[in-house]
């Protein structure tokens, strides 16, 4: 696994991103557009760690139904509805975005045994528009 170090610079050119974008939009905004891209009404999330709440948060005042994956419901601290992935199906969401991904990437990568064909993102390809395994510098 990755220095912890590394997930907080990748957090910060995400910040940085959505918040200074090139449009010029307004944070919410800017997320809306990139919801808007995906296509999605329902995203389901993994992280529990302090920058993936406070996405979380941020992400919800785009309108979109948002629910936190979780190993039991009782699992997590916070606001939103969590689905524990015993309790996960297909759907239930139409993008899966991992936010704590250095802890939480493993695990996701059965939910196409569960039968979910949407989207699993890095919350990294999600803001920083990559493509999954592309390593395309932003």
């Amino acid at each position: 696994m990755p220095h912890p170090l590394k997930q907080e610079e990748i957090y910060r050119k995400i910040l940085s991103k959505v918040y200074t974008n090139q449009e010029g939009l307004a944070p919410v905004e800017y997320l809306k557009k990139r919801v808007a891209e995906l296509g999605a009404k329902r995203i389901g999330f993994y992280g529990k760690n302090e920058f993936s709440l406070s996405f979380a948060k941020l992400l919800q005042e785009t309108g979109v139904e948002i629910f936190q994956l979780t190993w039991v419901p009782e699992d997590c601290e916070g606001t939103f509805t969590k689905v524990a992935k015993q309790e996960f199906k297909p759907d239930m969401a139409d993008v899966m975005l991992i936010i704590d991904f250095f802890k939480g990437g493993y695990w996701f990568k059965d939910l196409r045994s569960l039968g979910f064909q949407g989207p699993i993102l890095s919350v990294e390809e999600f803001i920083l528009q990559r493509e999954h395994d592309a390593g395309a510098e932003v």
